[in-house]
């Protein structure tokens, strides 16, 4: 007698064994694309967007500021911030461009340090020029300049002076003017297009 087999349970399990098979790799693929899809939207929830500030005191505002702000939803690291005057000379603070003593300044910031971290909402003040920090420390009697006075010549030397800020996101992605993203394994930092402002 010839052995007999059942075509109908051997069809069936291979058919189990795909199915199987297939769940599996379904399985494996959902959950690559889930681990893509969430590293995706925690980069686009850690995006930085800064933006340099004027707030010029032309009526009752008692202050002039030039600040750098994070409007966006992640912490900045700021790898280069330069600033040109109007003849494209280069400083490393914006007081420098002005012919102003220290003292006038109410707060000021120079980068010295490699990085710089502004976290999302937080911003520092580049310069300001403030009228209680001037009628208290400005030596007004022997003919020192009032706050109108100082605030006036700001307003006008800050014309024309260009602000570059290079910097990136936690990941290590460069931000660039249109907030398109360059990989952290850019040849040179140089080549990414930094955040640009001119002073009005």
């Amino acid at each position: 007698m010839f052995p007999t087999y059942n075509f109908l349970q051997f069809g069936v399990d291979v058919y189990i064994d795909a199915i199987i098979a297939l769940i599996a790799f379904l399985s494996l693929f959902i959950s690559i694309k889930t681990v893509g899809l969430t590293k995706t939207i925690a980069k686009n929830n850690a995006r930085p967007i800064l933006q340099i500030i004027e707030t010029i005191d032309k009526s009752d505002f008692n202050y002039s500021s030039i600040t750098l702000e994070n409007l966006g939803t992640g912490t900045a690291v700021i790898e280069n911030i330069v600033f040109y005057d109007t003849n494209n000379n280069e400083y490393k603070s914006l007081i420098h461009l002005f012919d102003f003593p220290v003292e006038w300044w109410a707060d000021y910031y120079v980068f010295t340090s490699e990085y710089y971290f502004i976290k999302q909402g937080q911003g520092i003040n580049l310069g300001l020029i403030e009228k209680k920090h001037i009628d208290e420390n400005v030596d007004l009697i022997n003919g020192a300049p009032t706050y109108d006075l100082i605030n006036h010549k700001f307003m006008n030397k800050k014309s024309g002076i260009i602000i570059e800020v290079y910097y990136k996101d936690v990941y290590g992605d460069y931000v660039t003017n249109s907030n398109h993203y360059k990989k952290k394994n850019s040849k040179s930092l140089r080549k990414t297009k930094p955040y640009v402002k001119k002073l009005a």
